[in-house]
């Protein structure tokens, strides 16, 4: 699997006297590691892309069908 970094910023952004990180939560560093292996997947997968159009077309055909 290939390798992704993300670009963290580690300049904290106040928010209400709350620091960054306590406002997203403790394990913010660990989402961004399950998020760098989601992305890395999604790049390494073998599978044909889907283009956005047919994707959100068959969205529009099941929510039709939904009752009111």
């Amino acid at each position: 699997m290939r390798s992704v970094s993300l670009n963290q910023s580690r300049t904290p952004v106040r928010t209400g006297g709350v620091d960054d990180a306590n406002a997203r939560g403790a394990d913010a560093g660990g989402h961004a590691d399950w998020l760098a292996r989601e992305i890395a997947a999604s790049i390494d997968d073998p599978r044909p892309n889907i283009p956005h159009d047919a994707v959100l077309a068959d969205l529009e055909a099941d929510l039709a069908t939904l009752p009111d």
